[in-house]
Formats: C-alpha cells, structure tokens, sequence
C-alpha cells in the first residue's frame, strides 16, 4: 500500500490525476479502511474528475504538508475555504488551527458584519 499511495501523491502532484486515482483505487483495495490519506484523496479526485470540484484542489490540499510557517499556511488555508466552502478536508484543517479557541461559525449572511457565507464572526482564546 505505501508504495502505490506514493506513487499517487507523485501522479497528483505532477497533475496527472486520472494516474493518481487508479492509484489510490488500488491502495483503497488493499487498505480498505484508508492508508494515511487515501481516503481523502480517493473522494478528491474521484469529484474534480466527474467536474465536481475543480481540479487542482486536491493539489493545492496537499501542498499544505509542506508549509513550515503556521501564520503562511494558515493564509493558505483560509483561502482554500474561501475558494472552495463546500470542500471539508480545508475545513478539517481549518479546524486543526482553532485548538484553544471558541469559533462562532456563521454559514449564512451576517448582518452583523455584512460578510457573506462561509465566515468566522468571532474568535477569543479560551480558557479551560
């Protein structure tokens, strides 16, 4: 499994994404129950072909591994969900950010603020 999940990750990330899924169609065979992030990556790609999401996300996901400064990747991220709302592996790593924090997460028009959906209306630390 971890040679053909490489070997996916290497198909993807040159954009070959027709390679990549076979790949992880295999590795799902073999690990049904996921291989580090086969999963995700099976369901990505599986929608930016069929034209359900655009391609390049699953990309752009994973080039999130690679980010080293938290404030950059974390710019990044809020941009994903920006682009992309309906995709939840940005919103789970959006979620990774906020340990420590109360979100009050407002998925409609905001009066209050006038933003538009998705938005966060309101961050504070918390103490527990």
């Amino acid at each position: 499994a971890q040679k053909l999940h490489s070997e996916a990750r290497e198909f993807a990330s040159a954009g070959d994404y027709e390679n990549a899924l076979k790949h992880y169609q295999l590795t799902d065979k073999i690990e049904p129950k996921g291989f580090y992030t086969s999963k995700t990556a099976l369901h990505t790609l599986e929608r930016e072909i069929s034209g359900d999401l655009a391609k390049g996300i699953y990309k752009a996901y994973v080039s999130l591994e690679s980010v080293g400064n938290e404030a950059e990747k974390l710019e990044m991220i809020k941009l994903l969900i920006e682009k992309f709302p309906d995709f939840a592996p940005g919103w789970k790593e959006y979620s990774n950010t906020l340990e420590g924090k109360v979100i009050l997460f407002t998925p409609f028009f905001s009066p209050q603020c006038g933003q538009k959906s998705p938005h966060v209306h309101c961050c504070k630390k918390y103490n527990s």
